[in-house]
């Protein structure tokens, strides 16, 4: 669980943030709604 824990912050600070950040607020409101039913799904 840690390392899989490790993982997911790193994609999120170094990969998804500055993604999110180029996207500007739509991309940002978009990557939310893809968060949101990833994370329902149980991922």
């Amino acid at each position: 669980p840690e390392f899989r824990a490790e993982v997911v912050e790193r994609a999120k600070t170094e990969v998804w943030e500055s993604w999110v950040e180029r996207a500007g607020p739509e991309g940002a409101a978009a990557f939310e709604l893809v968060q949101q039913r990833i994370a329902a799904l149980g991922y």
